[in-house]
């Protein structure tokens, strides 16, 4: 079924939740059988895509309108029950669900209880009852998603592993927060009926996790954000009922367990990602030196991600250049580490430094440029006869040809770009809608040298875009990399 906005409510409602402390009553007054709609003021902080949710020095706050009936207000506040109901037909394609465009019957009641635990806090229960004509894709998506989960600075960190219930095993297992491994367990993560999923943080000891009632589920692990979505799956076997739909229900509770079984959890499982990795894992906010890199799977560390899922072949990790230590980053073109998106903090002055080495253009360099450059040419081409010819055969003017001219590369030089956005860098990438385009100074051929910029962020806090640059065809090196506010003037 469409994503209903009872699910979005929950997800909602739970930061809004989670962000009060806890007490013996829950912080919101309804009344019994209350339809209108409610405003709810939810605070964001980095575990959102959104401009300004940078998850650091304050929070983003968004209102939203919430269209459910409270069932039950009860125990002097200490539970409320909201309810959110569908019935009639209509045709969709979200998520797991695919209609083929077709309308079918459905009738929805979607449940959903917050309570105050003495002990744990505070817990909500989600129950999906939904009755469906046959013959139609089923399954149920519900999704957890800690605050600041996918926010890249070393702050905004709130757990360091995942770990699941799988199915059709024993135990624990999972994999430590780091761009690789979460890469790696996206497509390959079943988890078993009555288990659980859970972002254990061992320094606190309370550690955000979603028990599931109802089926086995595919989880869908978004290698942007980490988020666990459970994708759940109905019995094959159902029987239609009276009004020839056929029923499931499917149960979640989102609950923190406790340092007690967040250590439990930790010493048992089974560590799915171990030993040597592929990719960097580059700090930020303080000075990252590469001396980690390539990333051993079983490490934590918050930041960009070079080399996520293949993007960039080649080797990034050199051991035979260095400004400090054994290690630095090497560059051919442009290195783009794109996972995941660098919130900023709104108002604030960054500062972006590193230091990097140029080496000129070898033969063999400029010899593959070149091909590059012909290669590109004769594709264009290619498509220039394909649109002369259907201009050609609806009797239009065909559309001219200029042979582009190749130039020799100017010497090569060294940078580190840094442009701003509002919301995706491929976006800004393929429509120029860049909030501002700016970079570090440049390095020119010799030995180390610094690069450097300082730059202010606005009211409204965009993301900021990472590449380094080795142009003309060379190769450059790059060490101490540094992305940290400017501390304020005392």
């Amino acid at each position: 079924m469409r994503r209903l906005a009872s699910l979005l409510a929950v997800s909602a409602l739970v930061n809004a939740l989670w962000a009060q402390e806890a007490s013996s009553t829950l912080q919101f007054k309804f009344t019994e059988k209350q339809r209108e709609l409610f405003d709810a003021t939810v605070e964001l902080n980095g575990n959102l895509p959104i401009p300004g949710a940078a998850g650091m020095a304050g929070t983003l706050k968004m209102m939203m309108t919430v269209f459910m009936e409270v069932d039950k207000v009860e125990d002097g506040g200490k539970r409320l029950v909201l309810v959110r109901t569908f019935t009639g037909e209509h045709a969709f394609r979200k998520w797991e669900h695919d209609t083929r465009k077709k309308a079918v019957k459905i009738a929805h009641v979607g449940t959903f209880e917050f309570t105050c635990h003495p002990q744990l806090g505070y817990v909500i229960n989600g129950t999906w009852a939904t009755g469906i004509q046959p013959g139609t894709p089923t399954g149920q998506y519900v999704s957890l998603m800690p605050p600041g989960l996918s926010n890249p600075w070393p702050e905004a960190g709130v757990c360091q592993r995942v770990a699941i219930t799988p199915a059709g095993a024993e135990g624990y297992e999972g994999w430590a927060l780091n761009g690789t491994a979460i890469d790696k367990a996206g497509g390959e993560t079943r988890m078993r009926d009555g288990g659980f999923g859970v972002y254990l943080d061992e320094k606190t000891g309370w550690s955000c996790a979603m028990t599931l009632a109802g089926g086995d589920a595919n989880l869908a692990i978004c290698n942007v954000h980490a988020d666990l979505d459970y994708i759940v799956a109905w019995p094959k076997d159902l029987t239609p009922g009276d009004d020839g739909l056929i029923r499931h229900t499917v149960n979640v509770r989102q609950v923190f367990f406790p340092p007690e079984l967040t250590a439990h959890v930790w010493k048992a499982m089974r560590m799915r990602y171990v030993g040597a990795g592929n990719t960097v894992v580059i700090g930020l906010g303080a000075v990252e030196g590469f001396e980690d890199a390539p990333l051993e799977l079983d490490t934590v560390k918050r930041g960009i991600t070079v080399g996520f899922s293949g993007h960039m072949p080649g080797s990034w990790v050199a051991t035979d250049q260095a400004h400090t230590g054994t290690k630095s980053l090497r560059v051919k073109g442009t290195l783009w580490p794109t996972i995941p998106q660098v919130v900023l903090q709104p108002n604030t002055r960054y500062r972006l430094e590193a230091w990097m080495k140029v080496a000129a253009a070898t033969e063999a360099d400029l010899a593959a440029l070149r091909k590059a450059f012909d290669d590109g040419v004769a594709k264009a081409k290619a498509d220039h006869e394909k649109k002369v010819a259907a201009a050609v055969k609806k009797g239009q003017t065909p559309p001219e040809w200029k042979e582009p001219v190749w130039v020799d590369p100017k010497p090569a030089t060294g940078f580190i770009s840094a442009n701003t956005y509002e919301w995706s860098p491929h976006n800004a990438q393929a429509d120029g809608s860049w909030a501002a385009k700016q970079q570090t100074s440049e390095a020119a051929i010799g030995d180390w040298q610094k690069v450097e910029l300082e730059f202010d962020v606005p009211a409204w806090g965009p993301f900021v875009d990472i590449r380094f640059h080795a142009t003309g065809g060379g190769t450059a090196w790059v060490d101490d990399f540094l992305l940290a506010p400017v501390p304020a003037a005392k």
